[in-house]
């Protein structure tokens, strides 16, 4: 079982350090000219080679035998990344000649095009069947990495099920990262899933992993806003109202100069963080510019996205360092201070850091907690923008090198505007042999749900409240617990390496270590 378990891990990192290296970041995958079956519905940015970039597009385009043709105008009258189908790069050969009056139908000679980049993930997956083939084009579907990793995973936390009226849909994880009881935190999770059946709310609470999970609380948060908003809770549970959310004027990284494609709108481009070149690389940093309303002096980032399954393998290949005395550490990290704890993880760049640009200096802001790698959550953290300086919001989001997944980033600058709350315990709560667990979840004290053995698995029920006609209704399930990771380790522990981790930033250049090696061996197998 051990050697089952250790080579489809090996065979998981392998699939996603392919998927994190090719179409699902923002890097395209490469395909060539025989490849253009499926772009017609596409956007195609017609770039000559040896060109970064262009301001030519092609939209509506149609494929022959020996061209292809649509109508082409340049970046200032079309903007590709608003639309919903993404883009496709086009590269001609350097001596091919584009009209100079534009708009206009151009058809442009298959034998002509070096190559195609492809962008959006459903194009790109298709495209990798034909480039890789066999089991790697295959696995390169998300679903199919997601399943092998979701069987090997390292770390997780409880998945949670919202009832839709018709069924129970997965919505996402709870108190991510609380390893350690001293790390056990509160966690607002939206769910957008959640609809009323026969006068209930009902959630699911399953352990799916190889864990102990220990929930503390679990009670619904039902919310009534103003018609035309959203509304958030962030990570200490204040309700934040959004109605005027701002995409960014600019966002880039030190490797890539133009990002808004990828975090301007929630679709499928994503950006996990700029290619992985050095050993030594630590961290990923995007920086975004915002337009900053007269005399605003708060704003609420809100960032859609998730972890990495990057990250739950690095951490994994971490606790194996520990060889045969990782449950002896892990023992006796549970008697350390959680602020120790807590700033070691921050230092590490697990969670995500905020920062804001006040004149000259970057100042520390806050930080997003781990929502998971399974499903995208939309988070929020209230910005002071007090002693800020002209009519820019600039910020700097940074984390450990490969282990955050972003779809979009926004910025609002509008007042929290008033709002019904609603805060329910349970009217009903067993487990999966059908024991009542209510009392265990009701109320913040020592008294705890645990969920030892994969299978686990609770069905809360919540009394619905009416609606009301002149507002918008949010849920969020209220949740606070921690988890210990099962590990089956051996061997002697590499002391001197793990010293090692004992320095900010260590874990993020573990990861780059950890890929590059990957790499290389998926090249030695071409």
């Amino acid at each position: 079982m051990w050697f089952k378990q250790s080579f489809m891990r090996l065979v998981a990192a392998a699939l996603v350090g392919l998927l994190l290296n090719s179409c699902y970041s923002f890097k395209p995958v490469r395909t060539t000219k025989d490849n253009l079956a499926g772009v017609e519905d596409r956007y195609l940015q017609i770039i000559k080679l040896g060109s970064k970039t262009s301001d030519l597009y092609m939209s509506e385009p149609v494929v022959t035998d020996s061209t292809v043709t649509g109508r082409v105008k340049r970046y200032t009258e079309f903007k590709p990344y608003n639309k919903k189908r993404q883009v496709v790069r086009l590269y001609m050969n350097a001596d091919f000649k584009l009209p100079q009056d534009l708009p206009q139908t151009v058809s442009l000679p298959i034998e002509e095009i070096s190559r195609l980049e492809v962008y959006d993930f459903d194009l790109a997956k298709t495209i990798a069947f034909s480039v890789f083939g066999g089991l790697v084009g295959a696995a390169l579907a998300y679903g199919v990495v997601m399943l092998i990793v979701l069987l090997t995973k390292g770390t997780s936390c409880p998945f949670i099920y919202a009832f839709d009226g018709a069924d129970y849909r997965f919505a996402g994880e709870i108190y991510s990262g609380a390893i350690l009881p001293s790390l056990e935190r509160h966690d607002w999770l939206p769910l957008p899933q959640l609809q009323p059946a026969d006068g209930s709310y009902k959630i699911r609470i399953t352990n799916e992993v190889r864990e102990i999970q220990s929930t503390n609380l679990a009670g619904l948060e039902v919310v009534d806003h103003p018609l035309g908003t959203q509304v958030l809770l962030d990570k200490y549970g204040n309700c934040h109202t959004l109605r005027n959310l701002r995409k960014p004027l600019k966002a880039w990284s030190q490797g890539v100069p133009d990002l808004l494609p990828q975090l301007a709108e929630k679709d499928s481009l994503r950006y996990l963080g700029d290619a992985v070149t050095s050993k030594k690389q630590s961290r990923d940093e995007l920086f975004l510019s915002f337009a900053r309303p007269p005399d605003a002096r708060q704003a609420k980032l809100v960032l859609a996205g998730k972890n990495t399954i990057w990250l739950d393998y690095t951490m994994a290949q971490f606790f194996d360092k520990f060889g045969d005395k990782y449950q002896q550490w892990y023992e006796k990290q549970k008697q350390a201070p959680p602020s120790g704890r807590a700033n070691w993880s921050l230092q590490q760049g697990i969670p995500l850091s905020v920062y804001v640009r006040k004149g000259k200096k970057w100042e520390f802001a806050d930080y997003f907690n781990l929502p998971g790698p399974m499903a995208d959550r939309e988070m929020v953290l209230q910005l002071d923008l007090s002693g800020l300086q002209g009519d820019t919001i600039n910020l700097k989001l940074e984390w450990g090198t490969l282990f955050w997944d972003l779809d979009r980033v926004g910025l609002d600058c509008s007042a929290n505007e008033i709002l019904q709350r609603q805060t329910l315990a349970p009217a009903a709560a067993s487990d999966e042999k059908g024991r009542d667990i209510k009392a265990a979840l009701t109320a913040d004290d020592k008294d705890y749900y645990v969920m030892p053995e994969t299978g686990n698995a609770a069905e809360l029920t919540f009394a619905a409240v009416p609606a009301r006609a002149d507002c918008n209704r949010s849920f969020f399930l209220h949740a606070k617990g921690h988890y210990e990771v099962l590990r089956e380790t051996s061997g002697a522990p590499d002391l001197a390496y793990l010293e090692k981790f004992r320095r900010a930033g260590r874990m993020g250049q573990f990861s780059s270590e950890q890929f590059l090696q990957l790499q290389k061996q998926i090249k030695r197998q071409d």
